[in-house]
């Protein structure tokens, strides 16, 4: 057997092919990931999740738990994604297992270049090298086969939800390496005046600018096939809880 192609128990990954999904016509479902907690993972994948997505920005993951995280959902059979605020951050996530990146508050088209850049290797982008990375085996596996696993696995879903990004709109989506738009429509209620107003004419207005300006380019979102998240724990385990203690006080 050649040696470049065994990479022991974990020769081949097992996760989901969120984009792969997406081309065949099937719409990956995820649950947010708010509890910092490899657990959450597991009761995830026995509900029946395709990923996990876990909200780096606004709640507060220490990087070792991050990495239980990747790895609980990893042997489960899901994908792992996150809303990252922190470009920083992208890398070293990337180069651990993370597959799916949504970044908050784009602003402009130089921003969402140097993105691509950050996430994707040439011709797209100018993707940073590690050859030891958890992602690529810690090394056993060649860097030209890793390429070929991710080409198609790894994502960026960006947010437009700002002022300034509602300005650059049109060039922002101009820029090629997009995978997914999601909207923010508590943001945008803030930048179009009439804040915590979600359902606002003004900001049903934007988003469905927005949302035909990704049409146009071919740029996949809720509605056309795009992943999408459609519960979080803590919401989930809240109405749960709160179910229970009114059902126990009604005896």
């Amino acid at each position: 057997m050649n040696a470049y192609c065994h990479y022991g128990a974990i020769d081949r990954r097992v996760r989901r092919n969120i984009k792969q999904m997406v081309s065949e016509g099937n719409t990956p479902v995820g649950m947010g990931l708010a509890v910092p907690s490899p657990f959450m993972v597991e009761l995830a994948a026995v509900a029946g999740f395709d990923f996990i997505w876990i909200d780096m920005e606004h709640n507060l993951f220490n990087p070792e738990t991050v990495q239980n995280i990747i790895r609980a959902a990893d042997s489960a059979g899901m994908a792992t994604c996150a809303r990252i605020a922190q470009k920083d951050q992208i890398l070293p996530l990337l180069d651990f297992g993370m597959v799916g990146f949504t970044i908050p508050h784009v602003h402009t088209a130089l921003e969402t270049k140097e993105l691509v850049d950050i996430i994707k290797y040439a011709p797209d982008g100018r993707r940073g090298f590690c050859t030891g990375g958890r992602a690529q085996r810690f090394g056993a596996m060649p860097h030209s086969e890793y390429i070929k696993e991710i080409a198609d696995e790894v994502m960026l879903s960006i947010m437009i939800e700002d002022k300034e990004g509602l300005e650059n709109a049109e060039a922002i989506l101009d820029v090629p390496g997009i995978d997914y738009l999601q909207l923010g429509p508590g943001d945008l209620s803030q930048a179009v005046g009439v804040i915590g107003q979600f359902d606002h004419p003004l900001v049903t207005e934007k988003k469905e600018w927005l949302l035909s300006l990704a049409d146009k380019r071919g740029i996949k979102r809720a509605g056309t096939g795009a992943p999408i998240t459609i519960a979080e724990d803590k919401t989930v385990l809240l109405a749960a809880l709160q179910d229970i203690i009114k059902k126990h006080r009604a005896k």
